[in-house]
């Protein structure tokens, strides 16, 4: 409100209509079946009221997803070492206007390595991606096939028999399943001389 000047004992009462208007949000939207995130109002500046605050709350973390400004670009984490302590909010275009913040799931890697019993020699590995939380589309069976044609039998297949064959959410550590095998060994029967 701009200061009146000229003021004197015998000026008339003046009438000034202040407006405030609400703070917008930011917005966080998590992938389905993800757990949801309130939103977050922006700080009020208490030296002008046009433009938000300096953020004294962050934007949190979901693990297994980015979280995303309503351009696309990833948000900064807090500590880029531990992006479980959240992520610094964008600053919003309008102040009275909620700014979206959309979670995108992380891409995740697995592998699936055949293996030979005892020696550990690697036969083959096949390596996946997929995001965070969805099924691992994948099935030994071919394999398992064009390994018996070469001689060798299945010990244990550690992807079909896991309890999980769903991406997991870290980043930082693919995921292995271990599929052994044995070469096939036909027992000799003895020969009677007679």
């Amino acid at each position: 409100v701009a200061a009146t000047t000229g003021l004197t004992a015998d000026s008339k009462d003046e009438n000034i209509e202040v407006v405030y208007t609400k703070l917008g949000s930011w917005i966080p939207k998590v992938p389905e079946g993800s757990t949801p995130v309130p939103p977050v109002t922006y700080p009020n500046d208490p030296t002008d009221p046009t433009k938000p605050g300096t953020p004294t709350t962050v934007i949190p973390h979901v693990p297994g997803t980015t979280p995303k400004d309503p351009n696309g670009n990833p948000l900064k984490p807090v500590d880029p070492n531990d992006p479980s302590k959240g992520y610094v909010p964008p600053t919003p275009e309008n102040p009275t206007e909620d700014t979206q913040i959309t979670y995108e799931k992380d891409t995740q890697k697995a592998k699936v390595t055949y293996v030979v019993e005892g020696t550990g020699t690697v036969l083959h590995t096949d390596n996946l991606e997929g995001k965070s939380g969805e099924p691992i589309k994948y099935s030994t069976v071919a394999k398992l096939t064009e390994l018996k044609a070469l001689g060798y039998d299945l010990v244990t297949d550690g992807f079909t028999t896991a309890t999980d064959k769903n991406y997991d959410k870290d980043t930082k550590v693919d995921q292995n399943f271990v599929v052994t095998v044995t070469p096939h060994v036909e027992p000799i029967k003895p020969v009677d001389p007679e």
